[in-house]
């Protein structure tokens, strides 16, 4: 008789599973984090109406006070700009076999509804942390190679691949976004590639220079939200809030050109300068902070590395030095936070008075509501099936209050 092998006992044995492991996928949600604190207007579905006081008009002139006439006075000029939110959704969808067979401890070591659900608000404002860094037109990548359709390289443009998410719906614009050419959705993204894998009939008709944009979106040109490239900007084309950027020097950015070089000590003192040479003092009050991808972070390190004096320690043993340096001194420049994002623009320095922001909205984030109930069935062609739906919905926008009262650094090098 054979000894009893590992075969004949393997049927008895109990499976170790170990805890779930997250944090494979990134949750950064950083400049949305700050936008929704600023003040929020509540509004209807009009248009909100915002009173600006323009431009002063006050008569100055020569007096002659022997009898000479006064001259024609003036007032302050009063103007108004409009802002109507956007409808925004996110659906979250499951079986109910994934349901009954993940709901207690004794099938599963997590319930996938439960996690499901409890993930949805995080990522609805992931999703609005992309959306904030497009100009207004829902623009997240354009596409740079067709490369084995359905997979298209999409390098460069400050974000890459960046701004695409697994299960996105994507409307697919021509270059001059003058034609909507249809729907997909991304399959798979891979952000170090820049590439992104789409699903639908249109995938494999996609030229080079065509535009990914927010699903849903069909008007050419396309609108979206107003992010943080459509109020921050120096362009004297377009429009602002209604207004002809040409007609108002009153609201082009501060900026800084760099030409695709690499960021200087003196770029970053020349914005703050052109900024103060627009509204004087306007460090002197505010809520200021620099806004940078973590690759031009690491120009701003590399810029500290060169101009710093290194002491090496007294009874030193081996006179090693940490050139890593202080993390916190990192996250400072002119006295002002430094705050980093992977999605924001990897070629850009916005420097963002963040009292300077609003938001008008007329649902805040939050799962819909249906016949009081926030998990609903799943209706098909003609029927129920078997699978449950949650949908988050909101409708917001944002506004620049003074879109000099900012500036930015532009056309900066990639490090890497």
């Amino acid at each position: 008789m054979a000894a009893q092998a590992y075969s004949d006992v393997a049927a008895v044995q109990i499976e170790a599973v170990s805890p779930l492991l997250t944090g494979f996928w990134d949750e950064e949600d950083s400049l949305y984090a700050k936008f929704e604190k600023v003040p929020s207007q509540s509004q209807s579905g009009r248009a909100m109406r915002i009173p600006i006081e323009l431009r002063p008009s006050a008569a100055f002139a020569a007096a002659d006070f022997d009898g000479g006439n006064v001259p024609a006075g003036g007032g302050p000029l009063f103007d108004y700009a409009s802002l109507t939110p956007v409808e925004q959704s996110l659906t979250l969808e499951w079986t109910l076999k994934n349901k009954f067979t993940t709901d207690s401890d004794a099938k599963a070591i997590v319930d996938t509804v439960q996690r499901t659900i409890a993930s949805g608000i995080k990522e609805s404002k992931i999703m609005v942390d992309k959306t904030l860094q497009t100009g207004g037109t829902g623009i997240v990548a354009t596409v740079t190679a067709k490369g084995s359709a359905p997979t298209y390289g999409v390098a460069g443009n400050g974000f890459g691949a960046r701004l695409l998410r697994r299960g996105m719906h994507i409307s697919v614009y021509d270059s001059t976004q003058g034609n909507y050419r249809g729907a997909v959705t991304v399959v798979s993204v891979d952000y170090k590639n820049e590439t992104v894998t789409l699903s639908g009939t249109l995938a494999g008709a996609i030229d080079v220079g065509d535009k990914l944009c927010i699903g849903g979106l069909t008007a050419t040109p396309p609108s979206f939200i107003f992010g943080l490239p459509y109020h921050a900007n120096a362009s004297t084309a377009g429009t602002w809030l209604t207004w002809t950027r040409a007609n108002y020097p009153e609201i082009i950015t501060p900026n800084v050109a760099a030409g695709s070089t690499n960021l200087t000590i003196e770029y970053v003192h020349k914005l703050m300068a052109l900024m103060e040479g627009e509204l004087s003092d306007v460090f002197d009050s505010g809520n200021w902070t620099w806004y940078m991808n973590p690759k031009q972070h690491f120009q701003l390190i590399q810029l500290m590395t060169q101009i710093s004096e290194i002491h090496l320690p007294m009874g030193s043993g081996n006179g090693e030095v940490d050139l890593a340096f202080n993390r916190k001194r990192q996250r400072m420049l002119a006295s002002i936070p430094v705050m980093t994002s992977i999605n924001a623009d990897n070629s850009r320095i916005d420097l963002i008075d963040l009292q300077n922001w609003m938001r008008g909205t007329y649902k805040d984030l939050g799962f819909l509501s249906l016949g009081g109930k926030t998990v609903l069935p799943k209706v098909g062609s003609s029927t129920y099936t078997f699978a449950e739906q949650s949908i988050l919905g909101w409708a917001h926008q944002f506004a620049c209050k003074n879109p000099r009262r900012g500036g930015y650094i532009s056309g900066l090098t990639v490090p890497f």
